[in-house]
């Protein structure tokens, strides 16, 4: 069975957020297991629920982005800005990783007592994340106002019953 959309079922940036946050959830669940698997000595320890939302908050959102991209798929009208939201959402979270190689290669104390590194890391993270969300909030923005456009009513129109009464 073939469905009239079939080649914009899972393209472009919903199958990229798709399977980021899918990956990100797997990781999620193996930092749950290792940390739970470490802490087994320890009776009576209970999660938190903000525990458990620092490792799955990250996925969470991207999965329900890709649901939005999947939702808005044939209104789509801007796929450069949905790829920029992508870049940026990717890029904010390897941001931090990329402060980090060069602190990890220098093995001086000076290096690695330097705070300012982990919180430009921080301030970065967050301003591509409202650069990436500004991207997100344009494409989903024009994309309802392309999905509620009026459609053109002709210049003369005639009424469609004349043909089935005469």
């Amino acid at each position: 069975m073939s469905y009239p959309d079939s080649k914009l079922l899972l393209k472009g940036p919903t199958r990229f957020l798709l399977i980021i946050g899918l990956l990100f959830t797997l990781g999620a669940v193996l930092a749950v297991y290792n940390y739970f698997v470490q802490l087994k000595e320890l009776r009576g320890y209970t999660p938190s629920a903000w525990f458990l939302l620092r490792f799955f908050a990250s996925p969470a959102v991207f999965l329900i982005e890709a649901m939005i991209y999947w939702r808005l798929r044939r209104y789509n009208e801007f796929p450069r800005a949905s790829w920029a939201h992508c870049s940026f959402m990717l890029l904010a979270y390897c941001l931090p990783v990329f402060l980090i190689i060069p602190q990890l290669l220098q093995r001086s104390i000076i290096a690695r007592n330097y705070p300012s590194r982990q919180e430009s890391g921080r301030y970065l993270f967050w301003l591509t994340m409202i650069v990436a969300h500004a991207f997100f909030a344009w494409v989903v923005v024009g994309s309802i106002k392309n999905k509620r456009m009026p459609k053109a009513l002709p210049e003369n129109p005639e009424n469609l019953l004349d043909d089935v009464f005469s």
